[in-house]
């Protein structure tokens, strides 16, 4: 008995599930998995996803065992990742090395650089185009990549559109145990406003990353973050966010325009203290836009009744990151 005879792909459907399977399909679809060891008996391979998640699939008295190092897992639960490695065998596309490797066996790996290197172009282009039919990321970012090069800029409704659709997926509440997966989606989609920084479009990323941390405020209102996933990919966004305006240097007035309303009317806090995280695009004029806007609220705090409510704490956070820009310690002390 091998693991093709206890992965089957009923079986691997009945362990994950109509929607974990299907995901499982797409990341087994672009070439995702690296093996690492593999035998009759045992398989274990790395699946590239937001992270890099260890499988390993086994017989255990003639029944399938697993494991994967992704939070969806942790209970015991067969996921995507798995449905990837175990499709790889099911397909017969790896020959099983008869035998259980030792423990201390070292696989060697390819001479990858230099095989690539000696590739003609004309393979190389072949090799690229094939991939791009089932790897979305690369895709996009060889169309950003040729839309720079024309002059043009990518698809902002259709980006918007990726973006609901990732964030709101499953309809009106993401459970515990759909969390991972949906952070995990979330990141890639987040990883590939990266690659557009990179290839030309830190403009349109600006707008798409503020657009996507909107959809992460209201993601708290329906997503189980009891792992704390939602602030994971608050600072991947602000990350992002922060490279894009870098590269492109935005208008900075029009800018802490738009950061003084992301600070002060967001459930998240990723943009607290805006002004110094973002010194170095809003420059002087920015911050002096920065301060004009939020001064005159700070200093109707005291009228309020509660000083501790969100609505100052806000404002509190942004004078301090105003005061901190400024490298202006009287005006820090003040505050």
């Amino acid at each position: 008995m091998d693991l093709r005879d206890v992965f089957d792909v009923e079986t691997i459907g009945d362990l994950a599930g109509q929607r974990v399977y299907m995901r499982g399909v797409g990341y087994h679809d672009g070439g995702r998995v690296e093996l690492v060891v593999q035998s009759e008996q045992r398989v274990e391979a790395v699946v590239r996803g937001t992270l890099p998640y260890t499988v390993e699939l086994w017989i255990d008295h003639g029944q399938p065992g697993w494991s994967c190092t992704c939070p969806y897992a942790e209970d015991g639960l067969f996921c995507k990742h798995c449905v990837a490695v175990g499709l790889l065998f099911v397909e017969g596309e790896v020959p099983l090395i008869p035998g259980e490797p030792e423990p201390d066996e070292q696989v060697a790996e390819p001479h990858v650089a230099s095989h690539v290197a000696g590739l003609s172009h004309e393979r190389l282009v072949e090799i690229v185009l094939e991939q791009c039919v089932t790897d979305w990321r690369l895709r996009e970012r060889i169309v950003a990549e040729a839309s720079a090069a024309r002059g043009d800029g990518p698809d902002i409704a259709l980006w918007r559109y990726r973006i609901d659709a990732v964030f709101a997926p499953y309809g009106d509440f993401v459970g515990y145990h759909e969390v991972a997966e949906w952070t995990s989606d979330v990141g890639d989609v987040i990883d590939a406003l990266g690659d557009l920084v990179k290839s030309g479009h830190a403009d349109a990323v600006i707008v798409l990353a503020e657009h996507a941390h909107r959809c992460a405020d209201d993601a708290v209102q329906y997503v189980d973050d009891s792992g704390g996933e939602i602030s994971y990919i608050e600072a991947r966004l602000i990350e992002v966010h922060v490279e894009a305006c870098d590269a492109a240097r935005p208008d900075p007035v029009a800018l802490a325009r738009r950061l003084v309303d992301l600070e002060l009317t967001s459930e998240l806090d990723g943009f607290h203290r805006a002004a110094l995280s973002y010194a170095d695009v809003l420059g002087d004029d920015g911050i002096d836009e920065y301060r004009r806007l939020v001064s005159p609220r700070w200093e109707a705090v005291p009228d309020q009744p509660d000083r501790w409510s969100g609505d100052p704490f806000a404002l509190k956070q942004a004078m301090i990151g105003i005061a901190l820009a400024s490298r202006d310690p009287d005006e820090l002390i003040a505050i």
